[in-house]
């Protein structure tokens, strides 16, 4: 998990303002690094989403 995050967090590169992420593996089986890699970006990516200065206008 900590490698599929080192390899994406120029994901959250684009923010100026630091980040501080915990991430919690509590699936009960083991999934393999493509299967998990796969969830971390997508959960990266609505979080930049979220965290974009559009998405506040969106909300107005």
């Amino acid at each position: 998990m900590r490698e599929a995050y080192r390899l994406n967090q120029h994901l959250l590169n684009s923010f100026g303002n630091q980040l501080y992420i915990a991430h919690i593996y509590s699936a009960k089986e083991i999934h393999d690094f493509h299967f998990i890699e796969e969830k971390l970006i997508s959960g990266l990516k609505r979080l930049t989403e979220k965290l974009s200065p559009s998405h506040d206008q969106q909300k107005d």
